[in-house]
């Protein structure tokens, strides 16, 4: 992240009011966008403050690890309660270094009564006026034409077969010798064809499981807790984890936030999530659920009799033997 801010070694001249506001609680998209541009765009030259730079979205969605799409939101969101001002950019520097901000350091701070995300407030149109639609009396056009128009074949050739049937169907309901029956429908006879009869595996088979290995993580080795341990265990070896207990719950809870999502490759998911220390995705939710587990699989493995002890009455009980 330092790699990727330049001149990273000199101080940020930082407003108290700006201070107290992002002490006041902010997310964290709204923090990496005013960071970011305090980064870009704030500078202390000659004695003075310089609050103007350029600065792209990108550029913060990349360091911190947030989506450009909500940093822009965030941007138009401060904006909006005045702390940056936009300045006209050249379409040729607007591609290359962004946007052209200015931060306002007279930029008094939010009143009690303001809310720190305004949202635009939506007009909503009114409905089109409806006109009576006129609909014709049921008794109206109760002669319907009989003189045929463009009926002929050409003369240049004779008239097709459906040509004639038509005129003959034609001719008979104006006669009324039309047939009131339905003639009966054509049965059509389907050959089955002989299909090659595919052998099917016997049901009590079951394929063992190779061992856990992080090249080729596994559905069940996410789900089984044991075979996650294993993994943890050379997650520890290829230095991508700690081998304190808070990692080793993270690790679990990563696990846990993976098949909560349910991709299609949860081992391909959980191993970027790994390699690229994504930790913060995991809720607290997760971190529970990941809890619970380990003290299942833990108590489970050492015989402890906590997790078959369900009476409250039996706490005495385990007091007695642990001492």
């Amino acid at each position: 992240m330092l790699a990727q801010i330049t001149n990273h070694q000199r101080r940020v001249p930082v407003p108290r009011r700006l201070l107290r506001f992002l002490a006041q609680g902010c997310t964290r998209v709204l923090l990496a966008t005013v960071l970011g541009h305090l980064f870009r765009c704030l500078y202390y030259r000659d004695g003075q403050c310089q609050p103007e730079g350029l600065c792209k979205a990108s550029w913060i969605a990349e360091v911190f690890g947030v989506s450009e799409r909500a940093i822009k939101t965030a941007r138009r969101r401060l904006e909006a309660i005045g702390f940056l001002q936009r300045t006209e950019t050249a379409q040729w520097l607007l591609n290359r270094y962004g946007q052209k901000m200015t931060i306002n350091l007279h930029w008094a701070g939010l009143l009690p009564h303001e809310a720190p995300y305004p949202e635009p407030v939506a007009e909503i149109a009114s409905l089109p006026a409806t006109s009576p639609h006129e609909t014709a009396p049921p008794d109206s056009h109760q002669q319907l034409p009989t003189e045929e128009k463009d009926q002929e074949p050409a003369a240049s050739r004779p008239a097709g077969v459906l040509s004639t049937l038509l005129a003959q169907a034609r001719e008979a309901v104006r006669e009324g010798t039309a047939p009131l029956t339905k003639p009966e429908p054509v049965l059509r006879c389907h050959v089955a064809t002989p299909q090659q009869e595919q052998p099917v595996a016997a049901k009590n088979e079951a394929t063992p499981l190779p061992l856990p290995t992080l090249r080729h993580i596994l559905l069940q080795d996410l789900k089984d807790t044991g075979r996650l341990v294993d993994l943890y265990a050379q997650a520890i070896q290829a230095g991508l984890m700690g081998s304190s207990q808070a990692e080793r719950l993270t690790f679990v809870g990563l696990a846990q936030h993976v098949l909560a999502y349910r991709p299609e490759n949860a081992g391909g998911l959980f191993r970027q999530l790994l390699t690229r220390r994504c930790f913060h995705f995991v809720t607290q939710e997760d971190e529970d659920a990941a809890q619970q587990r380990l003290k299942q699989h833990l108590y489970a493995v050492r015989g402890s009799p906590i997790l078959q002890t369900q009476d409250p009455r039996d706490w005495s009980e385990i007091q007695r033997m642990a001492a």
